[in-house]
């Protein structure tokens, strides 16, 4: 349990980041085209994708404690390069250190967790995780605002973040021995990977679901370049992330009771098809109205990441957990490059053709994963 409660304060502390909130107006003000910030943002998703196999194999093969401590370095790192980076190039660079960071993380922290606990204990373990990071996003976008007021210069929120992050590897190097990576239990041989193949292909629509539903890394991209381009001050933008993350944290901190009330595949279902049709609302004017629609959007976000991680884990197993759960990422983050490669392209032509394609998209795959679905697997 002293392990369990590191690992979480960990993902506080790199998730508490002061630049996730300014992302977008920081590119925009290095001079990054809309074009660029997109393929920037984009980036971090392939990235992860990529190097999701190599760093889940090394997880079940040596030391979790060992790639917990990689993971948190490459996240320092990626901030350190970002402070110095002042160009496309070094953007992307610093980029690639964020997804090595986020690659590391995706099975081995989960497979931390997951030790010696029964399903039902997992998920309570996992919806703690999941909180404790919406809960250091909603801190982060209070705390920017007032450091945004105070200081011009956005390198500032960076150095704050880059110093969490250090304090994160500390904390890793702490992990008692016992959460290292029984590899004296873990058989690995590369027939997992073929194993993986095979339940991503029988499991596709929750890949696909997964995919296309990570709105917390382009939705930024869509309505803050559109508040920027209509003038609105960046103080404005910043209060709707604050109210964002606040909403996701109280709709994690609620997951338990939603899900004994309606049920995983009624939530998975629900929520995507909420989300589409918010998607539509996008096209609205009225500053008010858009904030409201885009918060309500963000309120999903955590229900369904929570339905898909325990789905992913029930169809994985101790022996080679981390190669698994970081296979099934790799999917989920390649198809979620695809898709929103083309929703960031029409994006640069229309925004009027971006938000329609997106919600026509979101919503015809909800529908259609629905026959797959049933309450108890899926």
């Amino acid at each position: 349990m002293k392990n369990t409660a590191k690992v979480r304060l960990i993902y506080f502390l790199i998730c508490f980041s002061l630049f996730i909130p300014i992302e977008s107006l920081y590119l925009s003000g290095v001079g990054l085209s809309k074009q660029e910030i997109a393929a920037i943002v984009l980036s971090v998703t392939i990235f992860t994708g990529i190097l999701e196999i190599p760093t889940g194999i090394l997880s079940d093969i040596f030391s979790r404690k060992t790639i917990l401590i990689f993971s948190v370095s490459s996240f320092a790192i990626s901030y350190a390069l970002l402070l110095i980076s002042g160009n496309f190039t070094g953007i992307l660079i610093a980029y690639f250190f964020e997804g090595l960071g986020w690659s590391f993380a995706t099975g081995n922290n989960e497979s931390i967790l997951r030790i010696d606990l029964s399903e039902d204990e997992f998920s309570t373990e996992l919806s703690k995780y999941y909180e404790v990071g919406f809960l250091a996003l909603a801190l982060s976008n209070v705390a920017i605002i007032p450091i945004n007021y105070i200081f011009s210069d956005y390198k500032i929120p960076i150095i704050i973040s880059l110093i969490f992050r250090i304090f994160g590897i500390a904390l890793s190097i702490s992990i008692h021995s016992n959460s290292r990576a029984r590899s004296e239990q873990v058989n690995f041989n590369f027939d997992v990977l073929k194993k993986s193949f095979v339940v991503i292909r029988d499991n596709k629509i929750l890949f696909l679901i997964e995919g296309i539903s990570k709105f917390s890394f382009f939705l930024p991209v869509v309505y803050q370049l559109h508040l920027l381009a209509q003038g609105k001050a960046s103080t404005l933008i910043l209060s709707i992330n604050l109210v964002s993350f606040f909403v996701m944290y109280l709709s994690q901190k609620i997951y338990p009771i939603l899900n004994s009330k309606f049920g995983k595949r009624n939530l998975l279902l629900g929520s995507g098809v909420m989300q589409s049709i918010l998607i539509f609302a996008l096209l609205f004017n009225g500053f008010y109205l858009y904030s409201v629609v885009i918060i309500i959007i963000y309120s999903f976000i955590p229900i369904k990441m929570q339905i898909i991680s325990e789905y992913k884990h029930k169809i994985a197993d101790d022996s080679n957990r981390a190669t698994l759960i970081s296979m099934y990422s790799f999917a989920v983050n390649i198809i979620s490059y695809i898709f929103y490669l083309l929703i960031g392209t029409i994006l640069s032509y229309s925004y009027f053709g971006a938000v329609v394609t997106w919600g026509v998209l979101l919503l015809a795959l909800t529908l259609f994963s629905q026959k797959y679905l049933v309450e108890k697997e899926y």
